[in-house]
């Protein structure tokens, strides 16, 4: 399929590029043969897409289910790694199903928060899977956990996620959803791809680059948000083909100050191809 990156991305950065589609299991199968040196393409919610990424993927719609089932006594929801943190979120609304409430406002498809372990402050999603279904076989949530770190999800580069399976815990909490809009309420609605360095225990990212003087740092239509400044914007949302070449630099710029001052390296948490 071909697809125009700029219009795909939360960014609107990239450029006109092929992307092949996984749509079945047989697919799923041929994976390690066909596709292990692609790159994985969610939501491309947090990428910046260069003028000459790496092969992608993305699986097909055929992975986007939410399903309910009870297992070894349980009852879980089955979820394709396709479907939209959104759709989850107003399942589990609808079903009075708790632990997901961080997800209001947090765009992904559920593979995308599994391999980041994407969350808030503490709220992590890594914690509530039972287990995950990949092209190199099934992992169990209890496994997963020891290697899930600070937004890594602990899966190889390379692996897809194809379907998660969670436990169901019922008793939706709209005071957490209240807290998280609270939270998320100083976040800019320009075009960006959501955090663009990742917190560290230590230090509070957006600090940093407030005090290293990045917040409204503009090179073209790239700047750092004077409304977060851990936020890279796509001002416009124009794509052209400096917009990357400005993203980088104003990166680059922005590890320097904060090196700078206080001696601090910090680490994307966006994905650059």
């Amino acid at each position: 399929m071909i697809v125009d990156l700029s219009k795909y991305s939360s960014l609107k950065i990239g450029g006109v590029e092929r992307v092949d589609i996984i749509d079945n299991i047989e697919d799923i199968k041929q994976y390690n043969q066909k596709y292990k040196n692609h790159y994985i393409v969610g939501g491309a919610y947090n990428i910046l897409f260069s003028p000459t990424p790496p092969p992608l993927v993305m699986l097909g719609d055929s992975f986007s289910y939410i399903k309910k089932e009870t297992i070894d006594n349980k009852e879980v929801l089955i979820v394709g790694a396709k479907t939209s943190s959104r759709e989850l979120f107003k399942h589990c609304k609808k079903n009075d199903i708790k632990n997901f409430e961080f997800l209001y406002k947090l765009p992904a498809t559920v593979g995308g928060l599994v391999f980041m372990n994407a969350g808030l402050k503490d709220d992590e999603i890594c914690p509530k899977i039972l287990s995950i279904k990949t092209s190199d076989g099934e992992i169990l949530g209890k496994d997963l956990i020891k290697k899930c770190k600070y937004r890594d999800g602990g899966i190889k580069k390379g692996v897809l996620i194809y379907e998660v399976v969670f436990e169901i815990e019922y008793g939706f909490d709209n005071q957490k959803v209240k807290l998280y809009k609270q939270l998320r309420s100083n976040q800019p609605k320009d075009a960006s791809a959501g955090s663009c360095f990742k917190n560290t225990k230590d230090y509070f990212v957006a600090k940093l680059l407030d005090e290293a003087g990045m917040k409204g740092k503009c090179i073209g239509n790239m700047e750092f948000s004077k409304k977060h400044c851990n936020f890279l914007i796509n001002k416009n949302k124009i794509q052209n083909a400096n917009n990357y070449k400005d993203a980088i630099e104003l990166i680059n710029l922005a590890k320097s100050k904060v090196k700078e001052k206080f001696n601090v390296d910090i680490e994307l948490e966006i994905k650059v191809l």
